[in-house]
């Protein structure tokens, strides 16, 4: 896999593309990734994928609201599941997990709905984000409270 980084408000970003595929974006650096995807050799790569690098740039500049890059899935086939329902709640909306969980048709699973979102490896493009605790407080996030917060200003979201 080839890897690079995206450097965001003192907030450093990796990547990496499982060929033309973006297969990791979010916080952390070479060894947590080489953990995530053990079985993998990363290529660092300079300005990889400049079209990835401009639609991240739109998206935090406020001007991106969908995605085009396509996406490398690995995980369990629940995993998959939980993302391709989290991948319909739109720009600037909530939901909760409980709401996702109804969603998905399966209000009993809405801790192990948490945990798919904890092992989400397209962070933003996944919105994540946009998944709060049932009371409206912000829940977890794998990049911190604090850049769901900006991600939230620049979507207009409010609580």
């Amino acid at each position: 896999m080839e890897y690079s980084y995206i450097n965001y408000k003192q907030k450093k970003f990796i990547y990496a593309f499982n060929e033309d595929k973006l297969a990791y974006f979010g916080t952390g650096d070479l060894p947590a990734l080489e953990k995530i995807f053990s079985d993998d050799r990363f290529v660092y790569v300079e300005d990889l994928q400049t079209n990835f690098i401009q639609e991240i740039k739109d998206y935090f500049e406020g001007n991106l609201k969908v995605f085009k890059t396509p996406l490398y899935f690995s995980g369990t086939e629940f995993q998959k599941e939980v993302y391709k329902y989290l991948a319909k709640v739109p720009y600037g909306s909530l939901v909760s997990y409980t709401e996702l969980a109804h969603m998905m048709q399966s209000p009993n699973k809405v801790r192990a709905i948490a945990n798919a979102l904890g092992k989400n490896k397209h962070l933003i493009l996944l919105p994540c984000h946009r998944v709060i605790a049932k009371d409206g407080s912000l829940g977890g996030f794998s990049g911190g409270l604090d850049l769901k917060v900006i991600l939230h200003d620049i979507e207009s979201i409010k609580l």
